[in-house]
């Protein structure tokens, strides 16, 4: 009797993991945890500034999908390569004042690697008002 439960519990756990492999066209994806820095590093939402908010990641620059790259759902406006290769995602400062409020806010990157995989990474901003 232990022998059938266990090859009956080995049978539905295989099924599950296939099931799992069909699905995701024999991958099984895990997302990505991004370390990501916000700069400004305060927001200031009377400012009239016209700069970006820039987010640095710790993730190789030929890696990430760029159309893919939001910022709290907010579209990347334009990417580019640090000194050390690493992809930094620019993103309009009016958009991000209309998403944040005094003390502070966590805004979370988000997007897909060219191999399929996702991933995000979030930082917090103290805003003034």
């Amino acid at each position: 009797m232990r022998k059938m439960l266990a090859g009956l519990l080995f049978a539905t756990l295989a099924l599950v993991i296939g099931v799992a492999l069909v699905s995701t066209g024999g991958y099984i994806w895990a997302e990505v945890d991004a370390e990501i820095t916000v700069s400004p590093r305060t927001l200031v939402l009377s400012s009239n500034s016209t700069a970006w908010v820039t987010v640095h990641t710790n993730l190789p620059y030929g890696s990430v999908e760029f159309a893919s790259v939001t910022l709290d759902g907010i579209a990347i406006a334009w990417s580019k390569s640090d000194a050390q290769g690493n992809f930094v995602a620019k993103f309009q400062i009016g958009e991000i004042k209309g998403i944040a409020a005094p003390p502070s806010v966590e805004l979370t990157l988000a997007g897909t690697l060219k191999d399929g995989e996702t991933f995000s990474g979030t930082d917090t901003v103290p805003v003034l008002p």
